[in-house]
C-alpha cells in the first residue's frame, strides 16, 4: 500500500473518522483499515499490522510444480 494512503488513514482516524468511513473514502477492506489504526495505536509505527493468516501449506516451488502438473 502507497505510504501516502497509509497516511491519509491514520489522518483520517485522528480527525474522528469512523473506521467504517475510512475503509469506505479510502477503498479499502475495512479490516485493512482496522490493521492499520491498530498498529499505529499500539506499536506508533504507519504500517499494516500482521495479517492473522494460516500459514501456507506448500512452498512456492511446490506450487511451481503442482501448476506445471495441470
Amino acid at each position: 500500500m502507497p505510504r501516502k494512503q497509509l497516511e491519509d488513514i491514520i489522518e483520517m482516524s485522528k480527525r474522528g473518522y469512523t473506521q467504517r468511513n475510512i475503509a469506505l473514502v479510502t477503498g479499502r477492506p475495512l479490516k485493512t483499515a482496522n490493521r492499520i489504526i491498530q498498529a499505529y495505536r499500539d506499536e506508533g509505527w504507519m504500517n499494516d499490522a500482521p495479517h492473522r493468516r494460516r500459514s501456507r501449506s506448500t512452498t512456492k516451488d511446490q506450487d511451481i510444480c503442482i501448476m506445471a502438473a495441470v
